[in-house]
């Protein structure tokens, strides 16, 4: 269902006179709404996550990989050659193995018996 009026404030209006008054790109609310956002988001937007709030940052997350301490994931990722966004998203969802984070999780398939 494609909304096209918005109730803000006791004021009814379509999205496009909305955005005319607010002086904003009425593609922006219509995003905004299509992504079912509150009326009230639609018309001030949302807050900005605080990075502090959430995940390990660059600078204090030290990792041991082949006995080498390195002392953020920056310097991991320039020393292996592996992509930050990388290594930053597999430690972020969790993964604790220093090989695992560098070189991807290693299915039971392709581990060799010995």
């Amino acid at each position: 269902m494609r909304k096209t009026k918005l109730n803000y404030n006791g004021k009814t209006q379509c999205l496009w006179r909305w955005a005319e008054e607010l002086n904003m790109p009425a593609a922006t609310l219509y995003t905004r709404a299509r992504r079912g956002w509150a009326d009230y988001e639609i018309i001030e937007g949302r807050p900005k996550r605080d990075p502090a709030n959430f995940g390990p940052t660059k600078l204090s997350t030290p990792v041991i990989y082949r006995g080498i301490t390195y002392q953020s994931l920056t310097e991991l990722s320039r020393a292996t050659g592996v992509s930050y966004n990388t290594i930053y998203g597999r430690h972020y969802r969790g993964w604790t193995n220093s090989i695992e984070i560098v070189h991807g999780k290693i299915g039971k398939k392709y581990v060799k018996k010995t």
